[in-house]
C-alpha cells in the first residue's frame, strides 16, 4: 500500500470519525434542551443536588478520542511503530479524561499498556479498575495474564513464589465472578498444584469436568494430579473413564506416563503407540515409546525409536544418549562412543555424558582411562556441590540480613 493510499484512508477514517463525534455530539445537544422548556423551578432542586466540581461526561469527545485510539492501535500492530502505540495511548488518556467513569476505556489502556511491555503501567491500570469496581473482569483477567507471565519468566525463589501467590489471588477472584467457564477453574487448579495445595487443585478439576463433562484437559489434570500424589491406579481408573472412540493422542500419551509409573510398560508401550498412530509428529509420545521399549527389554524397537527421533530432532541430546547406551548394552562400543559425543557436543560439560564413557571404556577393558574419567567427574561434581552450598550460604545470610 502506498503512502498516499494510506492518507487517504487514515483521512477517510478521521473524518468518519468527526461525523459521528458530531451526530452524537448534536444528539446530546438535543436532549440537553428538552428538559429546557420545563419551569425553572422544576430544575432548580435537580441543579442543586450536584455538587461544583463533578465534571459531566463529555460521550461525544469520548468517542472521538477512543476511535482514534483504537486506529492507532490497529496500525501499531500492521506496521510494528512505536509512535502509533504512543499516539493510542494518548489518545485512550484524553477518552478518558471525557469521560472519567468509562471502566471499558480504562480496562482498553491498561490492555494496550500490557500489550507494548509497560507492565507496571498495566498493573497500576488495572489495580486501580479493581479499587473501583472488584468484580472488574476483564482488569483481573489482565492482571491474571500479567502475574502469569512473570511467573514464567522467573526462577524459583521468593519472587516466584509471590508473584504465584498474586496470580492464584486474581483467578480465585475470577472463579467467582464467572463461576461457570471450566477454563477458569481448569487453569486455577494448575495454580494450586504449582502452589503444593494438591487438594483444592482436585477441586477445581472436579468442578471442570462437571462444568464440561467428558472434558480431555480437565480429565489428564486429574490424572496427573493423582500420579503427582502416587496414586498410579486412580490416575489410570480416571483415564481410562474417557471411552476409546473419544480418546486423543494427548490422553493416550498421559496414559502411556500412567502406566510407565505402575511399571506396566506392555501397557506404556501399547498407549504411547496410540498416541503416536494419531499423532506421528508428536515427539514427546515418541520418547515415551522409546523409553518403555527400553525398559521391556525390547531393545531393537527402542533402537529404532531413537533413531526415528534422532531424524525428527536432531538437537535431540537425550536421543543421541539413549542410542549410545543401546549400542553399548550390545556390545557396539564404537557406534555408542560416536552417538555419545553427539551428545557431548549439544550438551555441554554434561555429567551423565561423562559418566556414559566411563561405562564403554570399562566395557572394552580400558580400565585406566575409565578411572581417569571417573575421577574428573568426581573432581567436577564435588566443584558443583560446593558452588551450590556457597550459593545457599548467601541466600541464606542475605534472607537473614532483611529479617
Amino acid at each position: 500500500m502506498t503512502f498516499i493510499k494510506i492518507r487517504s484512508l487514515l483521512f477517510s477514517l478521521l473524518l468518519t470519525i468527526t461525523v459521528l463525534a458530531q451526530a452524537v455530539l448534536a444528539q446530546e445537544a438535543t436532549q440537553e434542551k428538552a428538559p429546557a422548556a420545563a419551569s425553572p423551578a422544576a430544575i432548580q432542586p435537580a441543579q442543586a443536588s450536584q455538587p461544583a466540581d463533578v465534571k459531566k461526561s463529555d460521550h461525544a469527545g469520548s468517542y472521538y478520542h477512543f476511535a482514534l485510539a483504537h486506529m492507532y492501535e490497529e496500525m501499531m500492530a500492521m506496521y510494528g511503530r512505536s509512535e502509533f502505540a504512543t499516539k493510542a495511548i494518548e489518545e485512550y488518556r484524553l477518552a478518558i479524561e471525557s469521560d472519567p467513569s468509562s471502566e471499558f476505556l480504562n480496562a482498553a489502556l491498561a490492555e494496550l499498556y500490557a500489550k507494548t511491555g509497560r507492565i507496571r503501567d498495566a498493573v497500576v491500570e488495572a489495580k486501580e479498575i479493581i479499587n473501583r469496581d472488584p468484580n472488574n473482569l476483564e482488569a483481573r483477567k489482565l492482571l491474571g495474564r500479567i502475574y502469569l507471565r512473570s511467573l514464567g519468566d522467573m526462577q524459583a525463589g521468593a519472587q516466584s513464589q509471590e508473584m504465584l501467590k498474586l496470580a492464584i489471588e486474581q483467578y480465585e477472584a475470577i472463579v467467582k465472578i464467572e463461576p461457570k467457564n471450566a477454563d477458569n477453574h481448569l487453569l486455577l487448579g494448575r495454580l494450586y498444584i504449582l502452589n503444593k495445595d494438591l487438594l483444592k487443585a482436585e477441586n477445581e478439576f472436579k468442578t471442570a469436568a462437571t462444568l464440561d463433562p467428558g472434558s480431555e484437559e480437565a480429565t489428564t489434570n486429574l490424572a496427573y494430579l493423582y500420579n503427582e500424589e502416587g496414586d498410579n491406579a486412580r490416575a489410570a481408573e480416571t483415564l481410562n473413564s474417557i471411552p476409546e472412540p473419544r480418546r486423543t493422542a494427548k490422553l493416550y500419551s498421559a496414559l502411556g506416563y500412567t502406566y510407565e509409573q505402575q511399571k506396566d510398560y506392555k501397557k506404556a508401550i501399547s498407549a504411547y503407540r496410540h498416541a503416536v498412530s494419531m499423532d506421528k509428529e508428536n515427539l514427546d509420545a515418541m520418547r515415551g515409546l522409546a523409553q518403555n521399549l527400553g525398559n521391556d527389554n525390547q531393545i531393537e524397537a527402542a533402537l529404532d525409536q531413537y533413531r526415528t527421533i534422532q531424524d525428527a530432532d536432531p538437537q535431540d541430546a537425550q536421543a543421541a544418549l539413549r542410542v549410545s547406551e543401546i549400542y553399548r548394552r550390545m556390545g557396539k562400543f564404537d557406534l555408542a562412543m560416536e552417538n555419545l559425543k553427539k551428545a557431548g557436543a549439544l550438551v555441554q560439560d554434561s555429567l551423565e555424558v561423562s559418566y556414559n564413557e566411563a561405562l564403554i571404556l570399562e566395557a572394552q577393558g580400558k580400565y585406566d582411562e575409565a578411572v581417569v574419567v571417573l575421577q574428573k567427574l568426581v573432581t567436577r561434581t564435588a566443584a558443583a556441590e560446593r558452588g551450590a552450598g556457597e550459593r545457599n550460604n548467601r541466600a541464606l545470610f542475605l534472607e537473614a540480613g532483611r529479617g
